[in-house]
């Protein structure tokens, strides 16, 4: 009775772990169709880590070409003062030579509420887009966008 016990106290841990990573791997504000799709494109998904942020969205930005049609995944701030009007961004702000610098990513698409100055993760797809102007923009189309609880280093000291 002692080991069957023990192994259902077991199995329970497993679970309740195997939920806690789930969650903490794709963030608690994910709606279920938005893990599935990650879930399903995870191999594709080109992740931009803290370290290279500013030396990513600088060649993103130059060189969209070549990375136009990629699946990109970022983490950094929400908002609609650093992006273009009524088109949110996804920024961090970065110490140059005592200068304080803001390298932000367009998004569109965004479907679910998010207030300015969430620490997001977003998952898009790297595209050119004509704005109302007909300028162009390097924009990231969202797949799947999360409000995480942790957030992460938003300045950046590049000196």
């Amino acid at each position: 009775m002692l080991k069957k016990s023990f192994l259902v106290i077991v199995v329970l841990a497993l679970l309740v772990s195997c939920c806690v990573s789930c969650q903490k791997q794709y963030g608690e504000t994910l709606t279920s169709e938005e893990i599935e799709l990650l879930k399903a494109i995870e191999n594709d998904i080109q992740v931009v880590y803290e370290p290279e942020y500013v030396n990513t969205v600088t060649l993103l930005k130059e060189h969209t070409h070549d990375y136009e049609g990629q699946i990109f995944q970022m983490e950094g701030v929400y908002s609609l003062k650093y992006g273009h009007g009524e088109t949110p961004c996804v920024y961090r702000s970065v110490m140059i030579e005592g200068q304080e610098w803001i390298y932000s990513m367009l998004i569109t698409g965004v479907t679910k509420t998010v207030e300015e100055g969430n620490w997001i993760r977003v998952t898009g797809i790297l595209s050119n887009k004509a704005d109302d102007h007909g300028h162009s923009n390097v924009v990231l189309d969202v797949l799947a966008i999360e409000i995480l609880s942790q957030e992460g280093t938003a300045l950046i000291n590049a000196d």
